[in-house]
């Protein structure tokens, strides 16, 4: 039972596509055009000198294929480390989960009462095209001071349903206490 928010996975891994796509199309550019001026022909000078023969054409598919592997590697860490967030909204709680390297589990267990105002941000280029964002919490008698909850849909929408999750909590809390304090009333005035 609860409201159960994740990281949106497919945008983060668009996003970061996206990203990492650019990167090696700009070194690959800058690659060809050392080719064509005959740059990485230089580079074939500095490896003779240590006794290694390779073509500029050698030069420049490895660096390619080493470009190809880092895009790669970030790209599943980026999608791993997202992957295991999970933001549990219960009764009277936040419950933070984030599992690392599949064998870890931070948990962080906030009461509704510690949080004091709900924000969002979604401020850049990839969020406003991928409707995405932050939600933030300010906390207060805690240690840390916010939480962010990173690469939500609909950050606006998200913001406003966890305010009415906090409301609705409030609300029943105040009705608690009062219901409480009529029947010591009550209790009180029979004796």
């Amino acid at each position: 039972m609860g409201t159960l928010l994740t990281p949106n996975k497919k945008k983060i891994l668009l996003i970061n596509l996206f990203k990492v796509v650019s990167g090696v199309l700009v070194m690959v550019l800058i690659l060809a055009l050392m080719q064509l001026s005959g740059g990485l022909n230089s580079l074939y000078e500095s490896f003779l000198a240590f006794g290694i023969k390779i073509s500029g054409i050698d030069a420049f598919s490895g660096v390619i294929f080493i470009l190809f592997l880092i895009a790669m590697f970030v790209l599943a860490t980026t999608y791993l480390a997202v992957s295991n967030v999970k933001y549990k909204f219960l009764e009277n709680k936040l419950i933070f989960t984030k599992k690392s390297f599949l064998l870890f589990t931070k948990t962080k267990n906030i009461p509704y009462q510690n949080i004091s105002r709900v924000a969002f941000n979604d401020d850049g280029f990839f969020d406003g095209l991928f409707s995405i964002g932050t939600v933030i919490l300010e906390l207060s008698s805690m240690r840390q001071k916010e939480i962010e909850l990173k690469f939500l849909d609909e950050p606006e929408k998200t913001a406003k349903v966890i305010q009415d999750v906090l409301r609705s909590f409030q609300l029943k809390s105040q009705a608690e206490y009062t219901e409480k304090y009529n029947i010591k009333k009550i209790l009180n005035k029979g004796l």
